[in-house]
């Protein structure tokens, strides 16, 4: 059947070609052989990375601590007095001769 097909191709462009109203200059050629082996390369092999280890260290819930706050500044009624600096608490942070307590007294007009 292949023959057949080439043999009516070769005819058909025999036949263009000796026409004399065609204009066309036709070449043919027939490669007769053995057509090379087709060599494949194997598939290439990809491997992936390792996952990275992962160490995870388990550590106990911190405890919640309660500390009860102590009065660390003077009542509403009192001011604390330095006599070396002649200065009120918080003016002057700290005092050398001991801290004196005096009532609050109210200030202003009456």
């Amino acid at each position: 059947m292949r023959s057949r097909i080439v043999l009516l191709a070769l005819i058909a462009t025999t036949a263009v070609c000796l026409n004399s109203t065609a204009q066309a200059h036709v070449r043919v050629g027939v490669l007769v052989g053995i057509p090379p082996p087709i060599i494949m390369a194997p598939p290439a092999v990809v491997y992936a990375a390792p996952a990275p280890l992962v160490v995870q260290s388990v550590q106990p819930t911190p405890t919640t601590v309660y500390v009860e706050k102590t009065q660390t500044s003077p009542p509403s009624g009192t001011w604390w007095y330095c006599p070396v600096t002649k200065k009120y608490y918080p003016y002057v942070k700290g005092c050398s001769s001991g801290w004196v307590e005096v009532p609050v007294r109210p200030t202003g007009p009456k």
